[in-house]
């Protein structure tokens, strides 16, 4: 990755001192390029609890709330810079057998991805969902070694 900061700083230096933003921009996107599919899937995830929030609420009649929608923007902006400066943390200081930015990414995406089965049980009534939801908290415990009685006390 060093090489590629060195490569797009080498090109862009020869462009003058006028276009700094532009190359400030582009070693951003450069940076960033290793990290876009978890962005993506942050963004996406979210997206997909919006629309499928919206049609819950529609299905149980329960009236459209903006605050609930500005959060929803919020999560979209917070997600990926969550994302972004955990990034920057772990390349800074060299922490690349951690993965901290996929770990991170897989919390988001475990956070949401749950959100969505419940709205889609909501939704369908059909009882996979809250099977799959059931399933993921049993393993997020016991991975976290939290008992099943006891994770309202701790929470």
């Amino acid at each position: 990755m060093t090489k590629i900061f060195i490569t797009f700083w080498t090109v862009l230096s020869s462009m003058g001192f006028i276009n700094w933003i532009t190359k400030i921009g582009l070693l951003a996107v450069a940076f960033l390029v290793p990290f876009k599919s978890l962005l993506y899937m942050a963004i996406l995830f979210t997206a997909l609890d919006l629309i499928t929030g919206v049609w819950a609420s529609i299905r149980r009649k329960v009236p459209f709330q903006s605050v609930k929608l500005y959060r929803t923007i919020n999560k979209m902006i917070a997600y990926p810079l969550a994302i972004i400066v955990v990034a920057i943390f772990q390349t800074t200081l060299k922490l690349q057998g951690l993965y901290l930015v996929n770990i991170t990414s897989g919390m988001i995406a475990l956070v949401e991805l749950v959100s969505i089965f419940e709205n889609c049980y909501t939704i369908t009534d059909e009882p996979v969902f809250k099977k799959i939801i059931k399933m993921i908290s049993k393993k997020y415990y016991n991975k976290m070694g939290i008992d099943d009685d006891k994770k309202d006390n701790k929470e």
